[in-house]
């Protein structure tokens, strides 16, 4: 397939930015009756980046549209909205500043309803003003107060005119329920005194919104490392357990994704695919066998061996993605551009996306904690060119990462830095981003159970050495990043399988090689 063709498929792998997402997303009931609850006025989304939390809001966005039509308001609003006040600010400073933000874009979205339009902010305010429809002249009177036209380092202190009772008087003259959806506000993360007074500081103001004024229910999307870290360090995020909704996925879920995808696409033109899609129905089948039906008709069954044959009822999407649909997806549109003009993806050809998406991998982790983690991917790339999963003992791993990655001086010492507190920080690090992971042995023969950042946080708050616990690279990582041999090596432009006579070019062109024959025959057949 062609990338055009490949995106036409696939979709985006960003939900926000796909036109068909709606009509092969994955219902996720479960979640979406506990978000359209009223009752739960905030929720906190937490998951991992690509885990599928801007796609969940979607569904959720479109679940209260067909739900409660007639008077819901609904606001969807991102990081890039928002022009924060400045470095050095106190909580308390942010949950002022937050709770105008968020207050004026909930009066703005109403005064919308009686066209008013605030691409001016001053025009929209004298609109306001000057009308005779009571409701806009209560929105005035809060947007006036909360002051909407000044810099955001103005907005730190909170007018006392804007009492409760005046912001409820004008929520219920709206006669409207706000559902003010928030994505991606922890994004350019960085672990910083500035930057996690400004996330606590909304969380805190989401909350103080959804208690005092009536009407207001809020979701907010937020990374589960973040979340951790902010636990640790402030007493006032203990009280947002009881908001906190855990998004992640199932195998089965994976698998539908896909299915999805298969069967939507197909109904856009395939009538060979209808076809069978037609006679499989005819057949009794449980819902597994269904779907690996439809994604048969596609992609392979594999397992992360890479040997033919073998199969996993496509539980391997699940591991070589950490249960992320974003990176699922990317690993298939990889194998299906590897594939070319086949129409099934073979196992071969996803043994050779491994290539790619392992280099992916160091790209995506790096980009996604450069804030946090600067040197990230000179870290990560050194650590993959040790070929070594197994870490050792707490011990061991501040050996290693003194001797390999501070003592080489690929990571400087900072003034009043010890190698000792560097290795620390940088095991910390590589904790944090689920690089690696903590096993624990418990006695018996196959006897463990493993720790991510998430589940144990203190792990590496210091250099304790616990004992039974070891530490080794996530299989993920060791296999995408190539750690675990996956047989495949570049040259040039080409993928090429140990023990194969058959190169893939990413440009589409194979190269077969038999002995002594002259060196290029081109074929549209890609192993």
């Amino acid at each position: 397939m062609n990338p055009n063709d490949i995106r036409a498929f696939l979709g985006s792998e960003l939900a926000q930015d796909d036109p068909n997402f709606l009509n092969y997303a994955v219902p996720r009931d479960d979640l979406l009756e506990e978000l359209r609850d009223d009752r739960n006025r905030l929720s906190l989304i937490s998951a991992a980046r690509g885990s599928g939390k801007s796609g969940l809001l979607l569904c959720h966005e479109e679940d209260i549209k067909k739900r409660f039509p007639e008077n819901s308001v609904i606001i969807r609003k991102y990081y890039a909205d928002v022009q924060l006040p400045g470095a050095n600010i106190e909580t308390n400073a942010f949950v002022n500043y937050w709770r105008g933000v968020m207050l004026e874009w909930i009066f703005k979205e109403i005064a919308k309803k009686h066209g008013v339009d605030f691409a001016d902010p001053v025009i929209g305010l004298e609109q306001c003003k000057n009308s005779e429809n009571s409701e806009l002249r209560a929105v005035f009177t809060i947007l006036d107060r909360l002051g909407t036209t000044k810099f955001p380092g103005e907005r730190l202190e909170w007018d006392p005119g804007l009492t409760p009772e005046l912001i409820e008087r004008a929520l219920k003259s709206s006669e409207s329920t706000i559902w003010l959806l928030l994505d991606e506000m922890d994004d350019h993360y960085s672990n910083t005194y500035s930057r996690n007074n400004g996330i606590v500081g909304l969380l805190q103001a989401a909350r103080d919104c959804c208690s005092r004024y009536p009407g207001i229910n809020i979701r907010i999307t937020i990374r589960p490392h973040i979340l951790t870290i902010l636990k640790t360090n402030y007493d006032i995020m203990q009280k947002f357990r009881e908001h906190e909704l855990t998004l992640s996925w199932h195998p089965k879920s994976l698998r539908t994704m896909i299915a999805n995808r298969i069967v939507w696409f197909d109904s856009t033109g395939d009538a060979e695919q209808q076809e069978f899609q037609l006679i499989a129905d005819q057949f009794e089948q449980t819902e597994e066998q269904k779907q690996c039906g439809i994604i048969e008709s596609r992609f392979s069954d594999f397992d992360l061996s890479f040997t033919a044959g073998h199969r996993s009822r496509y539980r391997a999407f699940h591991t070589v993605s950490m249960g992320r649909p974003r990176w699922m997806l990317e690993f298939c549109a990889i194998a299906l551009r590897i594939a070319g003009s086949k129409k099934t993806v073979e196992v071969s050809d996803f043994q050779k996306a491994m290539y790619e998406y392992g280099n992916n991998r160091i790209q995506f982790l790096s980009g996604e904690h450069r804030f946090h983690c600067p040197d990230l991917e000179k870290l990560l790339s050194r650590l993959v060119s040790f070929r070594k999963v197994q870490l050792g003992s707490t011990f061991d791993l501040q050996t290693f990462i003194e001797k390999n990655l501070i003592e080489s001086e690929l990571v400087p010492l900072n003034e009043g830095e010890t190698t000792r507190s560097k290795a620390l920080e940088i095991a910390l690090v590589l904790f944090m981003v689920e690089f690696i992971r903590a096993k624990q042995t418990l006695g018996g023969r196959n006897d463990h159970r493993f720790y991510s950042f998430i589940d144990r946080p203190s792990l590496l708050a210091s250099w304790s050495h616990e004992k039974n616990i070891t530490w080794e690279v996530h299989p993920v990582f060791a296999r995408g990043m190539n750690i675990i041999d996956s047989k495949v090596y570049r040259v040039g432009s080409e993928y090429r399988t140990l023990g194969k006579n058959k190169a893939y070019k990413p440009q589409g062109q194979v190269i077969e090689r038999k002995g002594k024959q002259r060196k290029g025959r081109r074929s549209s057949n890609i192993d």
